[in-house]
């Protein structure tokens, strides 16, 4: 990163200060190399008094359960919409 990209980003800091971002993630991502450097973000976020709140989504793992017990998900993007027990 080069100086001027961080006065471009601390420009906008002022601007965000005490609001809330909701960042949604998706399941794949807790299972990435890069995951460490998402919680560091979020931790900086938080530093500068920006409020922030992870929804985990779940799909990867749903995926991976359906495969393994041979069965196919209906609903992996959160519509909310459900099958009839079975």
């Amino acid at each position: 990163m080069k100086l001027t990209d961080l006065r471009g980003i601390l420009h906008y800091i002022p601007q965000f200060r005490e609001r809330t971002f909701i960042i949604s993630v998706d399941g794949a991502v807790v299972t990435s190399e890069n995951f460490s450097n998402i919680l560091m973000d979020t931790a900086v976020l938080r530093s500068l008094n920006i409020r922030v709140l992870l929804v985990h989504g779940a799909s990867a793992q749903i995926r991976a359960l359906a495969q393994e017990q041979g069965t196919q998900p209906s609903d992996l993007d959160g519509s909310g919409v459900t099958d009839d027990p079975r």
